[in-house]
């Protein structure tokens, strides 16, 4: 179905037409003024991003669309999505929006967006009626090769706004009332729990959430003094003096004296109900009344904290404080390679109480013992004092990245190359027949740049590429290829030319018809001799079905769309509260021999799988993807103490889960389905 022109009551002033698609072509169309009155403001009920969508019309290479509503300073998307079969990927799509004097805002080849693969975005420097125009790549002006066939229904989404245009009705919000609010003492070790029956809190459009109010009472001390609240516990809640490990990772001190635990549920922002009662929790210390004399694990603190080291520098693993070791115990320090959770060390450098440290060349060390010594790169370490009663971690440090620089460094006199401290930008991919335009469909090229946009790495900058990708899709059936194999193409490179694209052709074993693969790039100093960049953005090519036996498709195919984003969850235990690391107050210079352990028992650590759980990205800034072969019960995100940090029960396959409030460092994921578990780790950067 083709669209309906509306008159166009907007004026735009176009001034002198440039090269670049100014011109409207048969539009500017009104259909988005006519049914929405122009760009959305606010997002609908059952929506996550304010979007208009044009149902039933699809775009053809000679269409405009006027937008009202543009709002300075928001950042609105301009895409299409499902329509035509082949949405987006009939003819390549170029978009140039115009402000309402005609200037130009922004202009390209359509690319991933938030709602769709075939989108752009701007954040609009001014107010009013915008021009949106679509062409073909490379076609500005008629007549259009491709005009008159459907490429997808056009869209248009405010990404700046969290306005609901559902109105906030708090009316119905209940505390509940709680089961058992009977006074209650604890030691240290100890747990209590409290539960709440009748619990009503306000949808969405509200920002309703329950709470779990901690307030002082007589002689109450620790964590903050005004109190604290958790963000939607689950109740039944269990909890000691530390709730659960929240304070000491927030570094603050555990609960004294007689706090009033009490559920609350807030409505945009503000307390709407409590519970008329309140749970009376009295938390004694070591020594007072029933409770043990005194500790008997302690791990204390790192000297120095995080450290960065060329490969002999000497290293200093001190600690800072008297530690406590179990009896019977032996203390242990952990390394973890943070871009492979499977390659770690765990070290014993002796056991002399309150000093368990070493001081000097630790891979040295480590190969005299016949020990992997640490690669280049980034660890995790921490300390473990283990009670050997159960060969279980009693107690940790805080976790520290221990950083070890290649010798190409420059700060351990290497090369001064500067491309690998920037990723490979401007990742792209081509199937077009080789040699063009005659010849055969036999490959697809993926190319990378330095600098937007598009600024190729010369033949002077001698680089080399790793070039990574693997299968997750089936297009054939479909169907998702969970944890398939990763090819590696590594420190290609092409030298005394300008080196920006490489093939990955198709009759490669590890290259299959019908099947989306993910790719991504880093790039070498010094032909690979020198320091490499970060991972590149991942991008994806789809195989077309091509001959096995040639590799070599005939007729040429198409791109087939992306899917689609997963749900959003949300974080349900968070303390208002940044964490802070202890400081260096001591230092011992005793050498110690080191015992090499075969394996121990963790309650923190367990790599155990049950079920089959994908997470991406890893490393992740601010958004997780969960991906499962089933309905996951529930998630629980740790730290490396094994302490929940965040909870959700989804009961489907796929989640996203937002770690804003987590600090850099290393987590656990663990994922529950009918009685069977999955750890994960992953690293929050």
């Amino acid at each position: 179905m083709k669209r309906i022109t509306y008159l166009v009551i907007s004026l735009f002033l176009y001034g002198t037409v440039s090269t670049q698609c100014t011109d409207p072509g048969n539009g500017p169309y009104g259909n988005f003024n006519g049914t929405f009155g122009g760009a959305p403001d606010c997002i609908e009920s059952g929506q996550t991003v304010a979007v208009n969508t044009l149902t039933g019309i699809d775009i053809w290479p000679s269409d405009s669309y006027a937008m009202n509503n543009i709002e300075a300073g928001v950042q609105y998307e301009f895409g299409v999505v499902n329509g035509a079969a082949n949405a987006g990927s009939a003819w390549p799509i170029h978009f140039t929006v115009l402000d309402g004097g005609g200037t130009p805002v922004t202009s390209g080849p359509a690319g991933p967006g938030t709602l769709s693969s075939h989108a752009i975005s701007w954040t609009a420097p001014s107010a009013g009626s915008y021009l949106i125009v679509i062409r073909e790549v490379g076609e500005c002006s008629p007549p259009y090769s491709s005009d008159f066939e459907d490429n997808g229904t056009p869209y248009i989404a405010n990404l700046s706004t969290q306005e609901s245009c559902v109105p906030c009705d708090d009316s119905s919000c209940e505390a509940g009332s709680i089961v058992d609010d009977t006074p209650v003492t604890l030691c240290p070790d100890e747990f209590t729990s409290i539960d709440v029956n009748g619990v009503v809190v306000p949808g969405p459009e509200c920002e309703g959430e329950l709470q779990l109010v901690f307030s002082p009472g007589p002689g109450g001390t620790g964590a903050v003094p005004q109190g604290f609240y958790l963000i939607d516990p689950s109740f039944p809640y269990s909890f000691d003096s530390d709730v659960n490990g929240i304070l000491s990772f927030n570094s603050l001190e555990p609960l004294r004296g007689t706090w009033k635990v009490q559920p609350a549920v807030a409505s945009q922002g503000m307390v709407c109900d409590t519970t008329f009662s309140h749970l009376e929790v009295t938390f004694l210390d070591y020594g007072e009344g029933p409770c043990d004399t005194s500790a008997t694990c302690v791990a204390g603190d790192v000297l120095l904290g995080d450290q960065t080291v060329c490969p002999t520098d000497p290293i200093d693993l001190s600690l800072t404080k008297e530690h406590v070791l179990p009896s019977p115990g032996i203390f242990y320090w952990y390394f973890e390679n943070v871009s492979d959770t499977s390659d770690y060390r765990l070290l014993n450098f002796g056991n002399d109480p309150g000093f368990y440290q070493y001081q000097g060349d630790l891979n040295f060390l480590l190969a005299q013992n016949n020990i992997d010594t640490l690669t280049p790169g980034d660890w995790y370490f921490l300390g473990l004092p283990v009670d050997l009663t159960d060969t279980t971690f009693c107690d940790e440090t805080p976790v520290y990245i221990f950083s070890v620089l290649d010798s190409s460094d420059p700060l351990c006199g290497g090369s001064t190359c500067s491309l690998s401290e920037t990723a490979p930008v401007d990742i792209t991919k081509s199937q077009q027949p080789v040699p063009y335009p005659n010849g055969v469909i036999d490959r697809a090229q993926v190319k990378w740049y330095k600098a937007s946009p598009q600024v190729k790495y010369t033949a002077e900058d001698n680089t080399a590429v790793d070039i990574e990708f693997w299968p997750i899709r089936d297009l054939a059936t479909n169907t998702p290829i969970i944890d398939g194999d990763t090819t590696l193409l590594s420190k290609k490179t092409k030298p005394n030319k300008d080196f920006f694209k490489w093939p990955i052709k198709y009759d490669r074993s590890d290259v299959h018809p019908n099947t989306r693969y993910r790719f991504r790039i880093r790039v070498y100093c010094d032909a690979g001799n020198g320091p490499v960049s970060p991972w590149s953005e991942e991008k994806i090519f789809n195989t077309p079905d091509f001959d096995p036996e040639t590799g070599i498709f005939t007729p040429p195919g198409i791109d087939w769309p992306e899917e689609a984003d997963l749900k959003s969850s949300h974080v349900v235990e968070e303390i208002k509260r940044p964490r802070n690391f202890g400081t260096a107050k001591a230092k011992s210079n005793s050498r110690v021999r080191m015992q090499r352990i075969e394996s121990v028992k963790t309650k923190h650590m367990s790599r155990e799988q049950a079920i089959e759980v994908v997470l991406f990205p890893n490393p992740v800034e601010g958004i997780l993807n969960l991906q499962a072969d089933r309905a996951m019960e529930t998630v629980i995100v740790r730290d490396m103490a094994g302490r929940i940090l965040l909870q959700s029960r989804p009961n489907r396959r796929t989640l996203r889960i937002e770690l804003h409030s987590l600090s850099p460092g290393m987590y656990i994921i663990e994922v529950e389905s009918q009685g069977q578990l999955d750890h994960r780790s992953f690293v929050v950067k």
